[in-house]
């Protein structure tokens, strides 16, 4: 049996990718992959509750899909409505800060569980491209374009995060905030460590999220910019 040599990781860790066909690269299409999200058969409501058959057909529905009992199916289903509406930020704030007591805390294991069991009954994302924008200072983006190809970037900040099928999505995502940098992260697998929530987020607004663990690492591919948003590629690491 025969090894590689020492070097050969670290050559491997910093080869540069070929970005030539990458989506946007150079006026390249950002495929859209929102259509292939699984549709719960409850539907989508823009309001915290759903219709009483509403509600149960999701939580039927998921029972199904990921093989789990009625409570752990009413626990993945809070977590994913909690994390996806006003508690958001308070649901991260716990998971970046350890906390472990709490409603947010408790809403943030429930979104993690809903993304294992779904990865764990081969109902993780494998749809196709996805994309998540912030909006960040000019440190901020100093910072990420030093990262080097091959390396970790931290994108999670430590908390569950959504990420978009329609790059379009995470383009408006990139101008809330401060920051006067718009970026978008695309990462260049087509499957996640996530699980799609499409029909079951709390927005109503046809966001076609991805939901990703707080613990999913990321490597740097290479990145580009157009004048208007700076595109950071990525891929699972």
């Amino acid at each position: 049996m025969g090894g590689r040599g020492r070097g050969s990781g670290q050559a491997e860790r910093t080869r540069r990718e070929d970005l030539s066909g990458a989506p946007g690269y150079g006026g390249n299409a950002f495929p859209d992959s929102t259509g292939n999200h699984i549709v719960y058969s409850g539907g989508m409501s823009s309001d915290w509750d759903y219709d009483v058959d509403d509600e149960d057909a999701v939580i039927r529905d998921i029972r199904e899909r990921f093989g789990v009992g009625m409570k752990a199916a009413m626990d993945d289903y809070r977590g994913v409505r909690a994390f996806t509406d006003y508690y958001y930020s308070g649901i991260r704030d716990a998971q970046k800060n350890g906390d472990t007591d709490g409603r947010y805390a408790e809403w943030g294991r429930q979104a993690e569980k809903y993304i294992a069991d779904g990865i764990k009954s081969g109902n993780g994302w494998n749809g196709g491209h996805t994309y998540r924008g912030i909006a960040v200072d000019d440190d901020t983006l100093q910072g990420l374009s030093r990262i080097g190809v091959g390396e970790n970037v931290n994108i999670h900040n430590g908390g569950s995060a959504s990420w978009a099928t329609d790059v379009g999505t995470a383009r408006d995502f990139s101008h809330n905030g401060s920051g006067n940098n718009h970026v978008v992260f695309v990462n260049m697998d087509t499957s996640q460590r996530g699980v799609s929530v499409a029909g079951i987020s709390s927005n109503g607004f046809g966001e076609h999220e991805v939901l990703c663990s707080k613990d999913n690492q990321y490597k740097k591919v290479g990145q580009y910019s157009d004048g208007n948003y700076t595109y950071i590629y990525v891929r699972n690491a």
